[in-house]
Order: C-alpha cells, then sequence, then structure tokens
C-alpha cells in the first residue's frame, strides 16, 4: 500500500513541476511585464532616446535623400532634402537643438509609465499629455531657421518652383512650334518654352519672397496643428510693387517683339480679313486682292505711328496680364492711313491699267465705237479709239479708279479699329486652346489675387478619406490636449481597445499567480501527505519533490537559458545581416539591431524574475529537507545541551 502511496506522490511531484513552472513565470510577468517602472527602465538601459536622436535620424535623413519624390509621398519634381543642399549633419542638428536626449526622454517615458500603469490595472485614468506643441513649434523654427541661413529657398525656387511656372506657362503653347499670335508672344521666346511669361513671374518672384511665404504657410500649418488655432487661411500673394514692376517688366519683353507683326498681324489683318472681300472688283477690268490691301495699309504707316500704337496694346495687355485691370479696350485710328492706302492702291490699280492701254492697238469703225462706249462705261476697250489719246483713257481711269476705291475696298474697314481683352481671349484660345487660356487667368490670379488656402480647402481634399481626416483630427487633439481615458469610456481608438485587453488580461495573470502558488502549497502537502509515514517522512517528502523541482527549474532558467538564449540572438543576429538592402533598408537595419538587443535584455530580466524566487524556494525547500531528515537529531542535541547546563 506504501508503494501505492509513493507511486501518486511521484506523478503529483511531476504536476508539482509544472505549477510552480506556472507560478514562477506569472511571478516573473507581474514583476517584469506588469510593472510600468520595467519598459521606462528598459528603454533607459538601452539608450533609446540617445539612439533615435543619434542614429536613426541621421539614417533616416540619408534614407529619404535616395528616394524618389514619389516613394517618399511629396508632390515635387525632385526629392527636397537633396535639393535644399543641406548635409545630413545640419538637419540632424536643427532638431537636435530644438529636443535633446534627456528632452525626448521627459516626454516619453511618462506616455510609456502612465499607458503601462493602466494597462497592468495600477491606475483607473489614462492620462497622457506630453506636451509636444512646443516641441513641434521648437523643430520647425529651428529647420525654417536653418533653410534661411543655408540658401535653401535660392535652390528651391530654382530647381523646383521656376521649372514648375515653366512648365505651366509652356502648357499653354500648341504643339506646332509655329503657334502664332498672343500665344507665341506670351507662352513662346526664346528660351524655353513659356519662356516669357515666365521670366515675367520670375523676375518678382525672387528667393527673399518665397522663403517669407514659405514660412508663413508652414507656421499656419503649425499652429492649426499643435491647436493653437481653430483654422487657417493662408494668402500668398504678391505685393503692389511687385505687380507693377511685373507690368512694366512684361511690357519690356513684349516691345523685343515685332511691333508690326504686332499691330497688323495680331490686330488689323483679321479685322481686314472679316470686312474685307477676297478680290475686289474695280472699274477697267482691273481687282486688288484682300492681301494686297493688308500690304498697302502696313506700306502707309510710319515707324513711329507703328511702334505708338504698338506701346498702347502692350500697355494694356500687360496691365490685364498682371490682373491691373479687369478687361481692357484699346483702339487704332484708322483713317488718316486709309487716306494714304486709297492712294497706293489707286496707283496700284491705274499701273495694271496702263499695261493693258500700253498694248492696245488704234482702231476705227465698228470696232472704234464700240471701244469708245466702252471707255465711257469705265471698262477697258479691246482697242484704243481713233482721237482717244492713252493719257486721256489713263487719266479717265485714274479719276474713276480713284472713286471706286474708298467705298469698295477701305470703307469696309473701320476708321478705329478696337482691340480688347475679348479679342485677346479668343485669339488666345483660337491658337492655344483651353490650356492658353487656363495658364492666362492662373497668371492674372496670381498676381491680383495670389493663392489662398484654408482648413476647409484641407478638410475637404481629405474628406475622400475618412480615415485620413480622421487621423489629423486625432492627432490635433492629442497634441493640443492629449489623451486620457477611463474604463469603461466608449472609444473607437485601437489603443484604447487594446489598453482594455491588457487591462483585463493583467488582472487574469495576478490571480492565476496567486492561484498557482497555492496550488503548490497543496501539492506539496499532498505529495508529503501520501510520501511519508512520519511527521519526518512526510516533511522530507514534502521539501525534497519542492526541492527537486525548484533545482530543475534553476537548471533550465540559467545554464540552459543562457545556451538557448545565445543560440537564438546569434541566429536572429545572422537573418538580419542576411536580409538585402532592397528588403531591410540601413534605418530599418538599425532599428531592428537595437531591438534585439533590447529583447536580449528584456528576457535576461524576466528570466531574472523567474531565477531569484525559483533561489527562494530552493533554499526554503532546502531548510524544510534538512529540517526533517535532522530535526530528531537536532532536538535530542538540543534537549542534552540542556540538561548539561
Amino acid at each position: 500500500m506504501i508503494w501505492v502511496r509513493r507511486t501518486a506522490a511521484a506523478a503529483l511531484a511531476v504536476l508539482l513541476f509544472g505549477v510552480l513552472l506556472s507560478a514562477l513565470v506569472l511571478q516573473g510577468v507581474t514583476a517584469t511585464f506588469l510593472r510600468a517602472g520595467f519598459y521606462t527602465d528598459q528603454l533607459t538601459d538601452a539608450g533609446a532616446y540617445r539612439f533615435v536622436l543619434d542614429d536613426v535620424l541621421p539614417s533616416a535623413i540619408d534614407e529619404v535623400r535616395e528616394e524618389e519624390p514619389d516613394e517618399i509621398g511629396v508632390d515635387l519634381r525632385e526629392n527636397p532634402v537633396a535639393v535644399s543642399g543641406l548635409d545630413t549633419p545640419r538637419i540632424a542638428g536643427a532638431v537636435q537643438r530644438a529636443l535633446s536626449p534627456g528632452e525626448l526622454e521627459d516626454l516619453v517615458a511618462p506616455a510609456v509609465h502612465e499607458s503601462v500603469s493602466y494597462a497592468t490595472g495600477e491606475s483607473d485614468v489614462l492620462t497622457i499629455d506630453p506636451q509636444l506643441g512646443e516641441v513641434v513649434r521648437d523643430i520647425v523654427a529651428e529647420l525654417l531657421a536653418l533653410m534661411r541661413e543655408a540658401d535653401v529657398y535660392e535652390r528651391l525656387l530654382e530647381r523646383e518652383l521656376e521649372p514648375r511656372i515653366r512648365e505651366a506657362a509652356g502648357e499653354a503653347l500648341s504643339p506646332d512650334v509655329g503657334t502664332p499670335g498672343w500665344t507665341q508672344r506670351l507662352f513662346g521666346g526664346d528660351e524655353e518654352a513659356g519662356g516669357r511669361l515666365s521670366r515675367v513671374v520670375l523676375s518678382v518672384v525672387t528667393p527673399g519672397w518665397f522663403g517669407d511665404q514659405v514660412e508663413q504657410i508652414v507656421e499656419a500649418l503649425t499652429s492649426y496643428l499643435v491647436g493653437d488655432s481653430d483654422g487657417f487661411e493662408i494668402h500668398v500673394r504678391l505685393g503692389d510693387e511687385q505687380v507693377d514692376a511685373a507690368v512694366e517688366e512684361l511690357r519690356s519683353v513684349l516691345r523685343g517683339t515685332d511691333s508690326a507683326d504686332l499691330v497688323y498681324a495680331d490686330i488689323l489683318d483679321p479685322r481686314v480679313d472679316e470686312e474685307v472681300e477676297e478680290t475686289v472688283q474695280l472699274p477697267y477690268g482691273v481687282a486688288v486682292s484682300r492681301g494686297e490691301v493688308k500690304a498697302v495699309l502696313r506700306e502707309v504707316a510710319p515707324r513711329p505711328w507703328v511702334q505708338q500704337q504698338a506701346d498702347a496694346v502692350l500697355g494694356d495687355v500687360s496691365s490685364y496680364v498682371a490682373g491691373r485691370s479687369d478687361g481692357f479696350s484699346t483702339a487704332i485710328a484708322l483713317a488718316e492711313r486709309k487716306q494714304e492706302a486709297a492712294q497706293r492702291l489707286t496707283e496700284l490699280a491705274v499701273a495694271r491699267v496702263a499695261a493693258e492701254v500700253e498694248g492696245l492697238e488704234t482702231c476705227a469703225g465698228e470696232a472704234g465705237r464700240r471701244a469708245a462706249a466702252a471707255a465711257a462705261s469705265d471698262t477697258l476697250p479691246e482697242c484704243l479709239p481713233a482721237g482717244v489719246a492713252s493719257d486721256d483713257l489713263l487719266a479717265a481711269a485714274r479719276a474713276a479708279i480713284a472713286a471706286a476705291i474708298p467705298p469698295l475696298v477701305l470703307e469696309p474697314v473701320p476708321d478705329a479699329v478696337v482691340y480688347t481683352d475679348e479679342d485677346l481671349r479668343r485669339e488666345l484660345r483660337a491658337n492655344g486652346g483651353p490650356g492658353a487660356l487656363e495658364a492666362l487667368d492662373d497668371t492674372r490670379e496670381l498676381f491680383a489675387e495670389g493663392w489662398r488656402y484654408s482648413d476647409a480647402d484641407l478638410r475637404a481634399d481629405l474628406a475622400s478619406d475618412p480615415e485620413l481626416l480622421d487621423g489629423l483630427d486625432r492627432l490635433r487633439e492629442f497634441l493640443a490636449d492629449g489623451y486620457v481615458h477611463r474604463p469603461g469610456a466608449a472609444s473607437d481608438s485601437t489603443l484604447a481597445g487594446a489598453l482594455e485587453t491588457m487591462r483585463s488580461g493583467s488582472d487574469s495573470v495576478r490571480r492565476g499567480g496567486m492561484i498557482a502558488w497555492l496550488a503548490v502549497a497543496l501539492l506539496v502537502v499532498a505529495i508529503g501527505a501520501l510520501g511519508g509515514t512520519s511527521w519526518a517522512g512526510r516533511g522530507i517528502w514534502a521539501s525534497a519533490s519542492l526541492l527537486a523541482c525548484a533545482a530543475l527549474l534553476l537548471l533550465l532558467s540559467w545554464p540552459v537559458y543562457e545556451v538557448v538564449s545565445d543560440a537564438a540572438s546569434s541566429a536572429i543576429r545572422a537573418e538580419i545581416a542576411d536580409q538585402p538592402d532592397d528588403e531591410l533598408g540601413p534605418t530599418a537595419r538599425l532599428l531592428v539591431n537595437k531591438l534585439v538587443d533590447v529583447g536580449e535584455s528584456v528576457s535576461d530580466d524576466f528570466a531574472r524574475s523567474v531565477r531569484l524566487p525559483g533561489f527562494v524556494v530552493a533554499a526554503v525547500a532546502l531548510v524544510g529537507l534538512l529540517g526533517a531528515a535532522y530535526g530528531e537529531r537536532i532536538g535530542v542535541a538540543a534537549r542534552s545541551l540542556r540538561e548539561r547546563v
């Protein structure tokens, strides 16, 4: 019967090992993972804060420098870090001046402590208010100061803004490089596509002005982000002096084009095309073409007059393009030019009649009568009637032609041609398409009103992505007011859900630990009761079983653990080293290696938290074993000693 009991006691000893292991593990979890100070101590011991600023930050900057703009999520032509011309130490130094490792620890450590305290049930309210607004403002201020000091705005203007302005203006040009009229005059030129108008814009967009606008935008967005303001409105505009300078610059640029071509090809010729027939028949069978009318109008215009008309048009167009006027109407007086043109056209037509008359033979009789009748009806006769001198015929022809040209040829051409903004826009659309008009209107808006953008515009832009919009609101709320959460409070936050799960699990771990230690005590008593036949025997069985289990656990948590953990760490580090750079970049490699270091530290501390109570259990078991084994002898010796005394 005793062997049955001792077999049962041995079986319970195996169970005791598992229960004691559970009790020690749960106690280790309580002493480490359920203690808020454990996490902050780990971060401090690992030098995490200095590591982030001294190692991770420079590595991340270097990595971003090598990325394409679309890979880092910015709508820029070139990588902004590379274009800035700033080396990594200067950028990292600006951040480090605003945020030292100690200051970073002061921000992070309380937040970690509060979160773990709530998750483990040590506190009933989670309050995280790291006062990040001031830190964000300081970092932004340092970076802006560095950008201005290092002439970053000048490089960004040259490499980013100027190409965009030229590109926007160039889109107004037709693929046909010979695009005529104002489309070519405004958006073309000897420079690259969009050269003239972009040259005007860029003449007033200086690095200093550009820097002021960037800083205004960044400061407004920062103030909104950290909760200093409930909204923002960015208004980027040129000053009055800049707009006036742009008007003069545009006028100067346009003066470099052909003035005659401006006045005639762009303004007068189209009106002649509208009003004058392709060919106009005159007395004596001669005709002048529309092209000849346009050519004569050009010939009779003195250069000073053409330049005067061009200057008037250029002044009005320049003011309109620069947004100084809502429209324009420029009149070009042609009455005097038409009189001179009538004389030139008369000479041209008479010369043609003279060439025909010169070849005529004298005729008489019936032919002479028909010729005389034709001449009398302002028709060139087939022969020269007898008694009619060629000079007389030419004189009659001159008089008839001179009388016919004004009403037939020049009267359709108005005495004053009015050129308006509607004509300009019509021509731009005809020759450059909608892109030309869009470029014109964008330029006018830039000069007249500037560019406005508000928090309402931002929210409208983000409305298509509700998660992103919600994330913006949560970030603003956190930066402004921190984060407060109480048990049972309604929240759709992922963090709140995770904390509640951890809080519930923490209570279970603590209760489980207490139950496990109670089970250990009961098993020890049961083993002693089953294995021993006397009080000493029971003590020996109970203590020996407990000591054996504790010794085995110490073996597992010390030498065995050391061998296994070293092998696992080496394997993980080898795996990290074997990862190609395109899958694990330099910054990620730094972080992963640091996480391995922290993981080793956490694992070692946890093993110690299991091992130390194991030593206590082993010591208690050893004392109990010695007491049970030698208790009677010790008692006899003690009584003998008392008797002697």
